[in-house]
């Protein structure tokens, strides 16, 4: 089965986050909104995949490498951006009869391992994962590329043509378009709190509620609230709190009395003594 990730968005919802970078590499809980994908797919068995690329795609290729952190090996195409599947794929191949798993790598989702254990088995030329009933940017193919102008595809200039897919509703299963600021901010504490089935965060869980990264430092008095994360080579002082559910990315200080509550401190960030925060992102 040939494996394509999308990480080709050229939206702007998530401005200024974006600016500088794309929304597949925005860090969700100390990791690449593309890293939780990826691994999801290496614990299904997938061993190569297609990084479909645009803008940024440098700075994609230089994080993500030839895939040997994940055990699998990765090429690189670049997208006109917002590219249907159909053009892009006919582009890279004028036809392609093997199955096709299409990806996108710049969203959010609960593990898809289910869904292609379920797609194998279903009938159908295009089988489609849905989430609530939204189209989760997952799909299987098995009849070449053309059947593909029928897919309600996520973040594409030209939607599909007609509704021609199996379509597999993944129960139990939560999902984020991360299509603006609230959304991102949203799912950041969702992960955190461990609402994404089958994701795996970037640490350890050190007591009830608390994960850490390498080389971090956070203690006990600190936490007053349900849920915290706090990446690699990051710390807390000791008369600074964490309440309600927070998400402190990798390489942060929050120093003496700072309070954060509900929020989201993004790599690198230093919040300075008696600053408090409350449902917020901090770059």
């Amino acid at each position: 089965m040939k494996t394509f990730i999308f990480a080709d968005r050229t939206d702007t919802g998530l401005e200024p986050l974006t600016r500088n970078t794309c929304a597949a590499l925005l860090p969700v809980a100390g990791k690449a909104v593309i890293d939780y994908t990826i691994e999801d797919l290496a614990r299904a068995g997938i061993q190569h995949a297609v990084i479909v690329v645009s803008a940024h795609a440098e700075r994609v290729e230089a994080h993500l490498g030839r895939g040997e952190r994940w055990g699998m090996q990765f090429d690189y195409f670049p997208s006109r951006g917002g590219e249907h599947p159909v053009s892009l794929l006919r582009r890279y191949a004028s036809e392609m009869n093997e199955p096709l798993l299409l990806v996108r790598g710049d969203v959010l989702r609960s593990s898809i391992a289910g869904f292609i254990g379920e797609a194998a088995c279903a009938g159908g030329a295009l089988v489609e994962a849905r989430i609530g009933g939204a189209p989760a940017g997952v799909c299987i193919c098995r009849a070449g590329i053309a059947a593909l102008a029928g897919l309600d595809w996520p973040y594409t200039l030209t939607p599909g043509t007609a509704r021609a897919a199996t379509i597999i509703d993944l129960q139990d299963s939560t999902w984020s378009a991360l299509d603006s600021l609230t959304a991102y901010h949203r799912t950041n504490l969702d992960v955190a709190a461990d609402r994404y089935t089958g994701l795996k965060l970037a640490g350890w869980a050190r007591e009830s509620g608390l994960t850490v990264g390498r080389g971090s430092h956070v203690e006990t008095p600190s936490l007053t609230g349900e849920h915290a994360f706090l990446g690699r080579g990051s710390r807390v002082h000791p008369e600074a709190r964490l309440a309600g559910t927070s998400v402190v990315n990798d390489s942060c200080f929050i120093d003496s009395r700072a309070s954060i509550t509900d929020s989201v401190i993004l790599p690198g960030t230093y919040v300075g003594e008696d600053i408090e925060i409350r449902n917020a992102i901090v770059n």
